[in-house]
């Protein structure tokens, strides 16, 4: 699956790793600024280091749509 990041406002800088034998390599950095996407490939690895819960954010039910506020609980139920 590809995920895609899109910044809201602000900015967010991108650390960016390739993978080798063994470990990770640093491949360079992207700063993704308001209203701009970022697309990861299906192998990827993202790790958001920001405060998840302190803004409010939204989440999408898959199958009908719905938006429901985005709680650790309703994040890993979906």
């Amino acid at each position: 699956m590809s995920v895609h990041i899109a910044v809201y406002r602000g900015a967010e800088i991108e650390f960016l790793y390739k993978r080798e034998p063994g470990r990770l390599k640093h491949g360079g950095n992207k700063v993704i600024l308001a209203g701009e996407v970022a697309s990861l490939s299906p192998d990827a690895i993202h790790v958001y280091e920001g405060p998840l819960t302190a803004v409010k954010r939204s989440l999408f039910d898959w199958a009908s749509g719905a938006e429901v506020d985005f709680t650790v609980g309703n994040f890993h139920a979906t």
